[in-house]
């Protein structure tokens, strides 16, 4: 705008507050933020309504940052290149994807996947008065293998933690 108003930043989503979440886990695996920077950090990534918010919680750290290389602006006061490494420039640390990753057949992302195999039972037993067959019951597993998969859901179960745990400790 050319009457001297800022413009209103551009607002951002539930992904680039979760990049920016995995930009921060990444640092202090790094070691370069103790636990309750990464959790006052994550918190303000998490309530974060623009670029320049998230670009305020890296501007004391090194790439990767929260994701502003996949829109091409880099963060606050810092200038994105492509060029080739300068000798005595620390090589450039690489980003790890920790999403996470789909299961089953149908490759459903969440809410979707939930919302579904929750729905299934009431649609079963639906199904199972107006048939009179008790068939329909056997959608149940049926329709969860095909969502999740023989493995079932990430981070859920009892064993949930001690997995974690392990995987952590592999690291």
């Amino acid at each position: 705008m050319s009457d001297g108003v800022p413009a209103e930043p551009i607002r951002i989503g539930h992904d680039e507050r979760q990049a920016a979440v995995e930009a921060l886990k990444h640092h202090q695996q790094a070691g370069r933020l103790d636990a309750q920077e990464y959790e006052e950090r994550s918190v303000k990534a998490g309530n974060a309504r623009s670029q320049q918010e998230l670009d305020a919680l890296f501007t004391d750290l090194p790439q990767p940052h929260s994701g502003a290389a996949a829109y091409g602006s880099a963060p606050a006061g810092l200038t994105q290149t492509n060029s080739t490494l300068t000798p005595g420039a620390p090589a450039p640390e690489p980003v790890v994807a920790t999403g996470t990753p789909r299961r089953g057949v149908l490759n459903i992302d969440e809410p979707w996947a939930t919302t579904i195999v929750s729905i299934t039972p009431i649609l079963g037993v639906v199904l199972f008065f107006v048939t009179e067959s008790w068939l329909w019951f056997l959608a149940i597993p049926v329709v969860a293998l095909l969502v999740y998969g023989p493995e079932g859901r990430y981070g859920v179960g009892p064993d949930a933690a001690l997995k974690e745990k392990k995987r952590k400790r592999n690291r």
